[in-house]
């Protein structure tokens, strides 16, 4: 099952393909091989058009941070992910005053020693990151760096499960 997920808060964005912009491949090519589409936080109706062409089931869903029990104001954060500004506004929207934000390119591999200056930096501050990036961190890192969890919220559930369900092998 082949699904292409567009963040409706930035669409195609520059409409090139990875790294000089948001999309792995032609959208023409993924539409073609996709079983549906899900777009998370709204429909971009510039899109929907080639979509409705294919004829293919879409989804809306929220994308939804976790509330962080007892948190600590002030933080240090970081993001290499393709639109830090993205997690910035979810720190921002779970009331952090964020004393530093350092970002670095998406998928980017982050050594210790990189790490280790922001952990300096910081001092005492707690520090943040993606879920994605914090994966990718080294398992003592793990222990002393914090990330935000998300959850993702579908409209109309039932429709989806009944799709999923009528799928063919």
């Amino acid at each position: 099952y082949r699904i292409i997920v567009i963040d409706g808060n930035i669409g195609l964005g520059n409409t090139y393909l990875f790294p000089r912009g948001p999309l792995r491949e032609p959208l023409n090519t993924g539409l073609s091989r996709a079983d549906s589409v899900i777009f998370l936080n709204k429909i971009d109706k510039n899109i929907i058009s080639l979509i409705n062409q294919k004829n293919l089931p879409i989804y809306k869903a929220t994308v939804k941070p976790q509330k962080i029990k007892n948190p600590s104001k002030e933080i240090f954060a970081f993001a290499g992910i393709a639109y830090p500004e993205k997690f910035y506004n979810t720190l921002i929207e779970l009331n952090f005053l964020i004393k530093e934000f350092i970002t670095f390119p998406d998928h980017h591999y982050f050594s210790d020693d990189e790490i280790q200056n922001i952990i300096d930096k910081a001092q005492n501050f707690p520090i943040f990151t993606t879920q994605k990036d914090w994966v990718r961190l080294s398992k003592n890192l793990q222990n002393i760096i914090s990330f935000i969890e998300i959850e993702v919220h579908f409209e109309n559930k039932k429709n989806i499960a009944k799709n999923l369900l009528n799928l063919k092998p």
